[in-house]
């Protein structure tokens, strides 16, 4: 049985306006009537113990706003929110301005964006809608996107070297690297020994002098592979002086 409910309880914001927008000349024309007390339906609540959410009759409530009006006759319901935007998607259908193609739209496509109401097959939401199952269908296909395809894993490609040219202006290139060889290590200059011919019968000086000499250079190889080019020459000075006073003695 229809109640009178305050204009100002009403949540509209809810979802529960399936149309595009409201028609200010339909908004107009109501508003004529009433002032002439003409009789109009009640407009369809449902009242969840906290708020009143309008489900059917958006242009009379406007109208009556409009015209003054503090309460509305009502059709009050029990309800939550959602069985208000399932009563609104199907209103209109059958009675006060007629709904558009983009009405249709929005009331079909309300349903099919919610998690639970787009598995509904298309026959039960087209009987909600109140329109064909095949608009349903054409709707659900559109809206469904196809998967995205699997790209093969690839491996990141190496950035190329990028030649920068130096004060000159010129592009510097690198040239390939060769193959590093130990370096090897350095060896005292042999010792100028001057050859003697034996003199008379003292045939062993000669053997004596290079054993010794030997010795002494076998000495100094250690000192003469650690030491600076410096160090090295006066070595091998060193070596010459003493080489000559056995040289000089033989």
């Amino acid at each position: 049985m229809p109640t009178e409910v305050r204009i100002d309880s009403l949540r509209l914001d809810g979802g529960t306006q399936p149309r595009e927008q409201l028609d200010e000349q339909t908004v107009e024309k109501y508003s004529i009537a009433m002032e002439d007390a003409a009789e109009f339906p009640p407009i369809v609540v449902y009242y969840d113990g906290t708020d009143n959410w309008l489900a059917d009759g958006f242009h009379r409530a406007r109208a009556a706003e409009e015209v003054g009006w503090r309460t509305i006759s009502a059709d009050v319901r029990q309800g939550t929110q959602r069985d208000a935007i399932l009563h609104s998607v199907g209103a209109n259908s059958r009675h006060g301005l007629p709904r558009s193609n983009e009405d249709k739209r929005r009331a079909v496509m309300r349903l099919l964006d919610d998690r639970e109401w787009r598995e509904l097959s298309d026959r039960r939401i087209a009987e909600i809608c109140d329109v064909s199952h095949t608009f349903v269908a054409k709707l659900r296909k559109k809206d469904e996107k196809p998967a995205p395809k699997e790209e093969p894993a690839t491996e990141p490609e190496q950035a190329p070297e990028v030649a920068t040219p130096d004060d000159s202006g010129n592009v510097a290139t690198e040239e390939p690297q060769q193959p590093t060889t130990p370096e090897p290590v350095p060896q005292m200059p042999p010792v100028d020994v001057p050859d003697h011919e034996p003199i008379g019968d003292n045939s062993g000086v000669r053997p004596s002098v290079r054993t010794q000499l030997a010795e002494v250079e076998h000495f100094l190889q250690f000192i003469f592979r650690a030491g600076s080019e410096e160090e090295q020459e006066l070595v091998r000075s060193s070596i010459q002086a003493v080489v000559d006073v056995f040289v000089s003695k033989a």
